[in-house]
């Protein structure tokens, strides 16, 4: 494998219960590279998200992430690099009397409730990413308050706030009608704006869209 490769796929199959969902991928993202993950419903782009962030296992074939084999290295130590927005996960997983602020915290606590309290510095650091996005008079309201686009921007802050090397973003733009959708995209633009963030959008139909977002190496 190449030094400058983050991450990379060899020959990637999953076939669970004798049912082939994936057959022999492979590809390859080099640092300070983008991939758009595109496809039709129905082929395998949630299951190749699964598999990166190590939820589930492949039937066969080699995924490396940061120059660490899976199967090779303990999951948990790969995870605390990566951030994730599932979306379609996460929101249905929060804790219904979570504020933005505790919810937030939970990424990074690495896990999806609020089971400890925070440190002094875990405190200040969700303020200040809360503050960086203009979003701070919104700390102690609940999260299942928000409307949906809200919802979204504080799981994107989740995802980031423990500055991960490896940004998984899978349909961010779900459940988001026309004008949601159009202030979210304009959320992530500014966002970048203001941090350098290496982002790149590229639309699926009206709604969706799958980015993965590799942190910049110096």
């Amino acid at each position: 494998m190449k030094i400058n490769s983050l991450l990379s796929l060899e020959k990637i199959s999953y076939k669970p219960t004798g049912k082939t969902i994936l057959d022999s991928v492979s590809f390859e993202i080099k640092t300070n590279e983008h991939c758009v993950l595109l496809g039709r419903n129905g082929a395998g782009k949630s299951t190749l998200v699964n598999l990166i962030y190590g939820m589930i296992w492949a039937t066969s074939g080699t995924i490396r992430l940061f120059q660490e084999t899976y199967g090779e290295i303990a999951i948990q130590d790969l995870r605390k690099r990566i951030g994730i927005l599932d979306s379609s996960q996460q929101e249905n997983s929060i804790q219904r009397k979570l504020t933005v602020k505790d919810t937030i915290l939970t990424g990074l606590f690495h896990t999806i409730g609020y089971y400890r309290d925070p440190s002094p510095e875990e405190e200040t650091k969700t303020l200040q990413i809360l503050k960086d996005s203009d979003l701070l008079s919104k700390k102690d309201q609940l999260y299942n308050t928000l409307s949906s686009g809200e919802k979204k921007k504080i799981l994107f802050l989740r995802s980031i706030v423990n500055e991960p090397d490896f940004l998984i973003m899978d349909e961010p733009c779900s459940s988001l009608d026309l004008t949601a959708r159009e202030d979210f995209l304009g959320f992530l633009k500014e966002y970048h704006s203001k941090k350098n963030l290496p982002l790149f959008i590229s639309p699926i139909g009206q709604k969706k869209f799958r980015i993965f977002i590799p942190k910049r190496f110096y």
